[in-house]
């Protein structure tokens, strides 16, 4: 799992589509002002083999429970925590905001990846198609 807190560090990706994604995703943070990730949050990029609870670790919280009232991912009364999921060609996105102020984190899920099986459901059935630049 990569956690990126500068913009310079994803020169470091391999893959061209995943980079553009997250360099226009710290371009939009930074609108404004100069990205600070203390205020603006942090990017996450799980990679192969990551564990569900390392992502959960990260958050704080599981991805795959709601965090005010427990229900799982799959159960009725389920409603994500996550503020949306967009779908690009090379990833899931997952918006996460953890504070009033706009604290957040970022969660790239790569298509492809070995992944928690559950995690993919999850983007497949709340994402929305992206509109890529």
């Amino acid at each position: 799992m990569l956690i990126l807190r500068d913009p310079a560090e994803t020169r470091n990706l391999g893959d061209v589509l995943l980079r553009r994604v997250l360099d226009d995703r710290f371009a939009s943070l930074s609108d404004d002002e100069p990205y600070d990730p203390d205020s603006h949050g942090h990017l996450v990029v799980c990679e192969d083999d990551d564990r569900l609870e390392q992502l959960q670790d990260v958050l704080g919280f599981s991805p795959l429970e709601n965090r005010f009232t427990g229900a799982v991912f799959g159960q009725p009364q389920f409603s994500p925590s996550f503020e949306l999921i967009e779908d690009h060609q090379c990833c899931f996105e997952m918006v996460f905001v953890l504070s009033d102020d706009g604290f957040g984190v970022l969660v790239f899920v790569p298509k492809g990846a070995q992944l928690d099986p559950r995690l993919i459901a999850l983007c497949e059935r709340y994402a929305i198609r992206a509109e890529e630049t």
